[in-house]
């Protein structure tokens, strides 16, 4: 395998853990959405439109988080979306790769470091995990992403016991 296909199947599996991860993102919020019984259409779900409905219903609050998260250009998720419309909408994105060699010769020991970046744009260059190497930043986001979606459902299953037990008490189940 050459170096462009080396190249092409390597765009291709980071396109596809981009995607994955985010759309974790897109499956909490039809879960969400299911959960709490918000009644948007299925293909209206989004952060926006589940925030709006959860403000209506005064549980705003539980995605907050994840609203700073997303919209703020120092954060680790707006830096992960970015990638993902990168991916999907350029053809390459630039990566810096730097070699580091160590020698010492008098034991005879030589030891080589690497590290791949993505190369800073006009809109990420002062997100500072974009000087993190790739494979570090993503494996950090992957464990991210998941103590967020996990804390997220952690609220909403408290919702929805809450709603159980006032039910319950309101017909006198309890």
């Amino acid at each position: 395998m050459g170096s462009p296909e080396i190249r092409l199947k390597t765009e291709m599996e980071i396109d596809c853990f981009l995607a994955s991860l985010m759309g974790a993102l897109d499956s909490l919020f039809v879960q969400i959405n299911h959960d709490l019984g918000l009644s948007i259409p299925i293909k209206d779900v989004t952060l926006e439109s589940i925030n709006v409905s959860l403000n209506v219903r005064n549980k705003g609050y539980l995605l907050n988080h994840l609203k700073t998260l997303k919209s703020n250009t120092k954060s680790w998720l707006w830096l992960l979306n970015e990638f993902r419309n990168q991916f999907l909408h350029r053809d390459r994105v630039p990566r810096l790769v730097r070699v580091s060699i160590f020698e010492n010769i008098d034991n005879n020991i030589s030891a080589t470091d690497q590290t791949i970046t993505f190369v800073p744009n006009i809109r990420t260059k002062d997100n500072p995990f974009l000087q993190k190497d790739i494979i570090v930043f993503f494996c950090e986001d992957l464990d991210r992403m998941r103590k967020l979606i996990d804390k997220i459902r952690k609220n909403i299953i408290c919702i929805m016991k809450y709603k159980i037990l006032v039910a319950a008490l309101i017909f006198g189940l309890g």
